[in-house]
């Protein structure tokens, strides 16, 4: 997966576009949240839109992340 690819996430309860308070983390570095918000015709779903660091290895990556200063459970992504 290149630095330029956006991986969607998946997590409840976000009502409207809250990227600009989303965090996340993958193995300690930050990514860019481009989109946290319902996900289109999913009741209940709300989807997280990333821009994967620049030099991200490849494997299993460490996912966290944090909305209203609460982190959620750690979560590993598949990077190629």
């Amino acid at each position: 997966m290149s630095n330029r690819t956006s991986s969607p996430f998946w997590a409840t309860d976000i009502d409207s576009n809250a990227a600009a308070e989303v965090q996340l983390m993958i193995d300690g570095m930050t990514a860019t949240v481009l989109y946290a918000s319902r996900a289109p015709g999913f009741t209940g779903l709300n989807q997280l839109n990333i821009l994967l660091p620049a030099d991200i290895a490849s494997g299993g990556r460490v996912v966290r992340v944090t909305w209203k200063s609460v982190t959620g459970l750690p979560v590993t992504l598949s990077v190629k």
